[in-house]
């Protein structure tokens, strides 16, 4: 998936919600509240000392400044214990 993880979408991944005063909380239809039901995931890299890395994505097009950010991440089920990861 191509989030950051200061995004809203890295946030419902990783917490399984939104803060409703986050502009891209769903905004109620047909008389329904959103809610979310999907299970928090665990990525690898936030459960170690290190964090999510600096970058995982380096990347540029002729002399436009480069987009340099995390886009890539190791999720885990709650079977899996992380003992390290590489920096």
């Amino acid at each position: 998936w191509n989030i950051k993880p200061y995004s809203t979408s890295y946030q419902l991944l990783t917490t399984g919600l939104i803060d409703r005063g986050d502009p891209e909380y769903p905004e109620p239809r047909w008389g329904m509240e959103w809610k979310p039901t999907a299970k928090p995931m665990r990525s690898a890299y936030a459960e170690s000392e290190h964090g999510e890395p600096d970058f995982t994505n380096y990347a540029r097009i002729r002399e436009n400044e480069p987009f340099i950010d995390t886009l890539d991440y190791i999720f885990l089920s709650d079977e899996w214990k992380v003992v390290d990861v590489k920096k």
